[in-house]
């Protein structure tokens, strides 16, 4: 009976750092095409929630918008648990040069920037990454999409609910 305990624990904590692997980790919400209102709120899990992963690595913004956008730069507001507290950084994402050419790649009028916004970063992965747009726009036109791209470059700790 022993064995069999310390066969389905040995599994168990397996399955949690296989949840923590490190592969990157993404994802991405459809902003409306009327826009994206100021104070919606796009959120994204890393990893399943069901288990509790403590990871470092580097985090990135993507931004995907169309060749209208009006601005040369998009304020984000980014949130993100690392295990004591919730965290709130402000982040400039820089879309085009002070000649409008834009800094992204795109095929058509659609252009995607990836831009990496925080290094060594610790969060806690099952937990909700949040993004808002911050700019004094009431609605921002012309975004189409805003991803999150978490690179882990090592687990901190991995244990299940």
């Amino acid at each position: 009976m022993k064995k069999l305990s310390g066969l389905i624990l040995l599994a168990v904590a397996v399955c949690s750092i296989m949840a923590c692997a490190d592969t990157e980790k993404s994802g991405f919400s459809n902003i409306s095409p009327s826009g994206w209102a100021y104070g919606d709120t796009v959120s994204f899990v890393p990893v399943d929630s069901d288990s509790t992963c403590m990871m470092r690595g580097d985090l990135s913004i993507v931004v995907r918008h169309t060749n209208n956008y009006e601005y040369s730069n998009i304020w984000l507001s980014l949130s993100y648990n690392n295990g004591d507290s919730v965290v709130t950084d402000t982040v400039d994402v820089r879309l085009a040069d002070e000649f409008g050419r834009w800094f992204g790649q795109g095929i058509g009028v659609s252009y995607q920037l990836r831009q990496p916004v925080l290094d060594g970063v610790t969060l806690d992965a099952s937990k909700p990454i949040s993004v808002t747009h911050i700019m004094r726009a009431d609605t921002l036109p012309e975004v189409e999409q805003i991803g999150v791209v978490f690179v882990p470059n090592m687990t901190v700790q991995a244990t299940s609910l």
